[in-house]
């Protein structure tokens, strides 16, 4: 509340912190006037801001002696300064190789009356905690349903089978019976089209 409050307008505040969670992310990402005491930049802000607080907030669960030397708000001010750096800097690079987005580098939309998982795994090389997420997407590419989820200590192929597993899952759930499947992971991709029982 106290760092909302900061960059809130006084009048809109009640209606920030009460309205429902998509509209409230709309409002955020699409009007940025609407609660920000300044525009300039609240869609950085904002994002940075909501990243930040979920980063302390698993700080204090999972790392309960941890001590945070610098605020949410001191933190939100240098991300955006390297956020804007970055884009001034890839924005000067296109400009200066021209280089146009091929075929390879964008999403490629399933068939029609299809779908698509996209999925991934991760782990901390410290702990061996690993997590896994994913999106489905319809053919048009429209958004149908993301999901992230920890999953314990495995392995990172382990982690991207999880997150297969679970996106299948959940479109299997809504019904959908056509899916595509996208992953980075060569060796799971080898293992998923081999005869094995492993």
């Amino acid at each position: 509340m106290v760092i909302w409050s900061t960059l809130v307008k006084a009048e809109k505040l009640e209606d920030f912190c009460t309205r429902d969670i998509r509209s409230w992310i709309q409002i955020n990402i699409a009007s940025p006037g609407f609660y920000a005491r300044e525009e300039n930049d609240w869609d950085l802000r904002f994002d940075s801001i909501l990243w930040l607080i979920w980063k302390n907030r698993n700080r204090r669960i999972f790392y309960p002696d941890y001590f945070e030397h610098e605020s949410v708000l001191e933190k939100r001010r240098r991300l955006t300064i390297e956020a804007n750096r970055a884009m001034e800097s890839s924005l000067s690079t296109i400009q200066l190789s021209h280089r146009s987005c091929t075929m390879t580098d964008a999403w490629q939309p399933p068939p029609h009356n299809w779908c698509k998982i996209n999925t991934d795994g991760s782990r901390d090389i410290g702990s061996g905690f690993t997590s896994c997420g994913g999106v489905l997407r319809s053919s048009n590419g429209g958004w149908m349903l993301g999901f992230s989820k920890a999953i314990g200590i495995y392995s990172v192929v382990e982690a991207e089978l999880w997150g297969i597993h679970e996106d299948l899952s959940h479109a299997w759930n809504l019904g959908e019976r056509l899916i595509t499947v996208e992953t980075d992971s060569m060796e799971v991709v080898r293992m998923l089209k081999k005869n094995t029982k492993r």
